[in-house]
């Protein structure tokens, strides 16, 4: 028992050894939205599969849109272009086993937006039932698959605010992803395509549509 103790007191000094000031404070990154980018999406199957090609044919009750979310480097905390900077992780265990100052790890990077989505909505090109025809709003059809339930577009932007949180490798671009899976499928089978907008909080929209799809009640 008393080696133990004195193994612990031992780590403690070595731990103590190098002060706060050591360590250089979080490196801000600020990144802006630059873009959307929309693929079908097929939900048939066990697992969903990404759709390349256009005039597919997907089970009208299983289908869904993956919506790409860009963002791009803008600077650094003193306003500096970054590019291409890479941070090591710090983690507890790297701290505890070093034994010199300049041991440690660089400090993490924490990723700053200067805009934020504030809403996301699908309009539907293409005739899809008598309540919802060619150009209507059909964002309410539409819900996202998060922690073993469905939650509405809405909801999920409110509870993560399309947030990337800390990441300890910067990149000078960023893709988020974000899947959405129609509730409740079209009557009018055939050809159909979604355009999806994007507003930040800074009042701008962006926009994308979705590859030519065919929805079906069967395969063909």
């Amino acid at each position: 028992m008393k080696k133990i103790k004195i193994i612990v007191i031992v780590l403690f000094m070595i731990i103590g050894s190098c002060n706060d000031s050591s360590f250089d404070p979080p490196i801000e990154l600020y990144y802006t939205f630059s873009g959307v980018k929309l693929q079908n999406i097929d939900n048939a199957g066990e697992y969903p599969v990404i759709i390349e090609n256009e005039n597919v044919v997907i089970l009208k009750e299983a289908y869904g849109i993956r919506v790409s979310l860009n963002y791009e480097l803008l600077s650094d905390s003193n306003d500096n272009v970054v590019k291409n900077n890479f941070i090591k992780n710090f983690s507890f265990s790297n701290k505890l086993y070093a034994t010199r100052c300049d041991d440690y790890p660089y400090p993490y990077e924490r990723i700053i937006f200067k805009d934020t989505i504030i809403n996301i909505k699908v309009f539907a090109l293409n005739d899809f039932d008598n309540d919802f025809i060619a150009n209507s709003d059909v964002t309410e059809l539409f819900k996202i698959y998060d922690f073993r339930k469905y939650i509405s577009i809405d909801e999920y932007i409110k509870k993560h605010s399309i947030s990337l949180g800390y990441h300890y490798q910067a990149k000078e671009n960023i893709e988020s992803i974000i899947d959405l899976y129609l509730m409740k499928p079209p009557t009018f089978t055939g050809e159909h395509s979604f355009r999806v907008e994007v507003l930040l909080s800074d009042g701008k929209i962006f926009s994308a549509i979705t590859p030519l799809i065919n929805l079906e009640w069967k395969w063909k």
